[in-house]
């Protein structure tokens, strides 16, 4: 008895380290796919005429162009509900007057962060349905918590200008990385409820 229960816990074990394997190759996968699609494109500086495949670097910049667009405006709303009056200039930036401003590049859009949240959900066993549902709902407050971040920037260049540099390559990330663990494992333990029943 003793030994058929050693057996079928080292057999639980081997099973469990092999889909942490499959697991972590499979996040490499995407990110190496990732690291290749972001030299096709190529960088935001670079004329699109330019790079490798025009016609895909076209369309990815029109996605960010939606994404900066709906990131300024959404960020100026929510920075004029502090009685401030915004101005977005172009579809990229973010003033308050007598400030300078936050301008929204390519890189502030969160889009590789959204890539490695969708990955973590995708490549977890769990039944369709809940994964789109926390894929969708993940990435809408990612974009929200990214919104926020522009405006709070905004306000810090107006009233703590030397902690706006700070923030802006920090904190975003901090609480993007944390958001994304909290719904990470509330998304394994409810796809494990499911299994069991």
């Amino acid at each position: 008895m003793i030994q058929q229960s050693t057996f079928i816990s080292s057999v639980n074990k081997s099973e469990t380290v092999r889909e942490i394997l499959v697991f972590v190759f499979k996040l490499l996968l995407v990110y190496f796919l990732w690291r290749s699609f972001s030299l096709l494109i190529g960088p935001e500086a670079q004329p699109i005429n330019e790079r490798t495949i025009p016609w895909l670097s076209a369309a990815f910049e029109g996605f960010n162009d939606l994404l900066k667009t709906s990131l300024a405006q959404s960020s100026a709303w929510l920075i004029s509900l502090f009685g401030y009056e915004p101005v977005i200039i172009g579809n990229n930036m973010v003033k308050i007057q007598g400030s300078s401003g936050v301008e929204i590049g390519n890189y502030c859009l969160a889009v590789e962060l959204m890539v490695l949240y969708i990955t973590l959900v995708a490549t977890y066993p769990a039944p369709l349905k809940l994964k789109l549902g926390v894929i969708i709902g993940g990435l809408v407050m990612i974009h929200l918590i990214n919104v926020l971040r522009v405006a709070l920037l905004n306000l810090m260049t107006v009233h703590l200008p030397q902690y706006a540099d700070f923030n802006h390559h920090f904190t975003f990330r901090i609480l993007v990385f944390l958001f994304i663990l909290v719904i990470y494992n509330r998304y394994v333990k409810k796809a494990a409820q499911m299994a069991k029943s």
